[in-house]
């Protein structure tokens, strides 16, 4: 296999991985939606969301930085084959 060859199937491989990242993240921000407390009342269900949210931001945040190191390895490792 040649230098390009393996270009392809390396950034054919991260951008399916930065896909299912990027759909992992959509996953937690539509949980962290829909994310609903009705025994509570409002007062307590406040609490209890503000506890979460920023659990579920920081996994995005997470995810998200994942995506840029992965990118950033994709960009290195598609120049380390052609060149």
């Amino acid at each position: 296999m040649d230098k390009i060859e393996s270009a392809k199937i390396w950034s054919i491989v991260i951008s399916v991985i930065v896909l299912l990242m990027f759909q992992v993240c959509q996953i937690v921000q539509a949980v962290d939606d829909s994310i609903t407390i009705p025994t509570l009342n409002p007062t307590e269900k406040s609490k209890v969301e503000e506890a979460i949210s920023p659990l579920t931001s920081a996994i995005t945040r997470i995810i998200y930085a994942i995506q840029v190191i992965v990118a950033l390895i994709a960009i290195g490792g598609f120049y380390f084959c052609v060149f």
